[in-house]
């Protein structure tokens, strides 16, 4: 027998209920009338995009490439707010000097670096009315490995639009818990559009840089959705691309190989996403005087080179505010100079193996663990878990995880059975970010700028030799503040926030 259905009243359209009157069928229930005939009262009224051509023409190895964004119209970033790259991996065919398409057969004698593109890059800068804007404080050439790791282990939603094309090179990297090698599934897999004969196109967002990525998670949470820039009344922004001189670094060739390789560009865009808004929205938005946050991701960064065979190593960030995570990971002393070659590299690691047996940390003079195990003791057995639980819940630079990636094993010991050892140590308490208050302190310190000390202990191998131990700090709040009195962009943590 159906149980009495009353009407609501309120005309919200469902089945009110009483002790005496409920009903879970959904055919009885009613649904709103729709919002959407709002008409002049609607704020955005549309979208237009916009292709903007680089300030010179594109050559096929270029040296630098540079972008203005477009004054006329407040530019909304997000999924059509990005750069579009059209070209191909070609080979020298010798007996003519012509460069042609690399073709499948190619893959067998040569592997690509791990997300091959940022590795061809110096530098991306991003300019105000001529005064550089930075988010980060960190040198040349280590972000490209970093970001490998980012692209390989972030959660599938996130890399699907990040990287909506196959080509993108966000899917040169491990396609599972694997080593980088030219059995690689992840390779294999890659190459099947890279070394089609053929060009192929692909859509890059750089992570963490403003304006174009705010947020850690890409457009699938509120977080990860970027923020307006109205442009008519901020003036010229610039973003600049340098490339190093040559691509001959990116190409791992086999033994006997000695062809030539290089990726060619064709086209180098810049697309965007420009409002339309109702007039009194626009006006309202051009009579905001107040300083506006942006979200994003902070890294402050230090890159030590440990003297070969030590057993104990100390370091330090000077005058900071507590961060929220710490991430370290070893690569080749050469990255740091900007002279490291993928083509000579003999490791199927991408970081290199660290040593590490444990850190201690302290802030302001205070250890934020008095206890064993602790935090920083993640070789032992009975923190595995907690370096699992770590990944999951309060993922490295804020970027969900990938589930099928991140697994007990995956994570044991620092990862070293994957080719991503690292150390990773969160410093927050809850969804709000709570830092850890250091074990002898009630909380004072973390309310200030102190210095953040990092003790390392090294296995009976000690540190690892010609490597540089890169060393990030990291918040995920805001990593952008636009100044509208005196009309300038800065970075509340480079500016260590009070």
């Amino acid at each position: 027998m159906y149980k009495r259905f009353k009407h609501d009243t309120n005309g919200n359209g469902h089945g009110s209920s009483s002790s005496s009157s409920t009903t879970d069928d959904i055919r009885l229930h009613h649904v709103q009338m729709p919002h959407w005939q709002v008409g002049t009262k609607q704020i955005l009224q549309g979208s237009d995009y916009a292709l903007v051509e680089p300030t010179s023409k594109i050559e096929s190895v270029p040296t630098q490439v540079e972008f203005e964004l477009p004054t006329k119209k407040s530019i909304l970033f997000g999924s059509m707010s990005k750069f579009r790259i059209l070209g191909g991996f070609q080979k020298l065919d010798t007996t003519d000097n012509v460069w042609k398409n690399l073709a499948a057969g190619e893959a067998a004698k040569v592997l690509l670096a791990p997300f091959w593109f940022e590795m061809l890059i110096k530098e991306i800068s991003v300019f105000h009315n001529n005064y550089k804007v930075a988010t980060s404080s960190e040198t040349r050439f280590i972000a490209p490995f970093l970001h490998a790791y980012l692209h390989t282990h972030m959660d599938p939603k996130v890399k699907a639009t990040l990287c909506p094309q196959l080509g993108h090179p966000g899917y040169c990297v491990p396609a599972k818990n694997e080593k980088w090698t030219l059995a690689s599934e992840g390779y294999k897999e890659y190459i099947k559009t890279a070394f089609a004969d053929a060009e192929f196109a692909f859509e890059y967002v750089p992570l963490f840089l403003f304006p174009f990525f705010q947020g850690p998670n890409f457009m699938v949470n509120e977080e990860g959705i970027p923020r307006i820039l109205h442009m008519p009344t901020l003036g010229r922004i610039q973003i600049r691309f340098t490339f190093h001189d040559s691509q001959d670094h990116i190409f791992n060739r086999i033994v006997n190989n000695t062809d030539k390789y290089r990726f060619a560009f064709t086209e180098f865009k810049m697309i965007v996403e420009q409002a339309r808004f109702n007039p009194s929205m626009e006006r309202s938005i051009q009579a905001v005087k107040k300083s506006l946050p942006y979200p994003g991701v902070t890294r402050l960064q230090l890159v030590e080179q440990v003297p070969n065979s030590s057993s104990a190593y100390k370091t330090r960030f000077q005058d900071i505010v507590m961060p929220e995570s710490i991430f370290i990971f070893c690569l080749d002393k050469t990255v740091a100079s900007g002279t490291y070659k993928f083509s000579g590299e003999k490791s199927p690691n991408i970081f290199r193996d660290h040593n590490i047996q444990s850190v201690e940390l302290s802030f302001a003079g205070m250890r934020l663990s008095i206890h064993e195990p602790h935090l920083g003791m993640y070789r032992e057995d009975e923190m595995d878990s907690k370096a699992y639980f770590d990944h999951r819940f309060i993922p490295p630079f804020g970027i969900f995880q990938n589930k099928e990636l991140l697994t007990h094993a995956a994570v044991t010991e620092g990862s070293i059975a994957t080719a991503f050892p690292h150390l990773y140590i969160p410093l927050v308490k809850g969804p709000d970010r709570q830092r850890i208050v250091p074990a002898l302190d009630n909380g004072g310190s973390i309310m200030k700028k102190a210095d953040l000390e990092i003790d390392f202990k090294f296995k009976a191998s000690n540190s690892a030799e010609n490597c540089i131990y890169c060393i990030y700090c990291c918040y995920t709040d805001v990593n952008m503040v636009y100044d509208n009195k005196n009309r300038v962009f800065y970075s509340p943590y480079l500016q260590y926030m009070n």
